[in-house]
């Protein structure tokens, strides 16, 4: 019973964070070579944002480095789908559980100056299943503060645990 209960609260845990955290692939050809074969490979930079809401703006946060030489029309987000969440292993997947993302509908890319750090400007409406935090005017988060992330490749976590805080028990994992 206790195990029944660690996966359901996995699962949980997984879907709320999921419900926070987009796929990104930037369409700029990358051409490097293949270790094994020598072989040139043109391949596409992906990785992940975590969707915000900050004053009247609904954002995608990501890396800079992930939509390096990008604009507008080369980006591609995969949100959480509509409907229930099937979770399956590698071995498991079928052609129909793997999109290839919508393309970025938004109007506009910040990109810092100082940090790897990039801001997609979306609209909710074009993400009706995901939720957006709300930062309100700040991003300084008290140290007591949940602080929740998720990076790419996000199907390498490892449940390492437990933790209670605050009177709130949450699971903890590596990624």
């Amino acid at each position: 019973m206790i195990r029944e209960l660690d996966r359901q609260a996995y699962h949980a845990d997984l879907i709320r964070l999921l419900n926070h955290t987009v796929a990104i692939v930037n369409q700029v050809p990358v051409t490097g070579t293949d270790p094994a074969s020598g072989a040139r490979v043109d391949s596409e930079e992906c990785g992940t944002g975590c969707t915000v809401k900050w004053r009247d703006l609904n954002l995608i946060v990501t890396a800079k480095h992930v939509i390096e030489g990008a604009n507008t029309n080369q980006v591609r987000i995969y949100s959480t789908p509509d409907g229930p969440i099937r979770f399956a292993g590698r071995d498991d997947l079928t052609p129909s559980d793997i999109g290839a993302g919508e393309p970025f509908k938004g109007n506009a890319i910040h990109r810092c100056g100082r940090r790897d750090l990039a801001a997609l400007v979306v609209a909710a409406a074009d993400f009706p299943t995901m939720d957006f935090f709300d930062l309100q005017d700040s991003v300084d988060p008290a140290p007591s503060d949940r602080v929740l992330c998720c990076g790419f490749p996000a199907d390498h976590n490892v449940h390492i645990g437990t933790e209670i805080k605050n009177g709130r028990k949450g699971a903890l994992y590596r990624l």
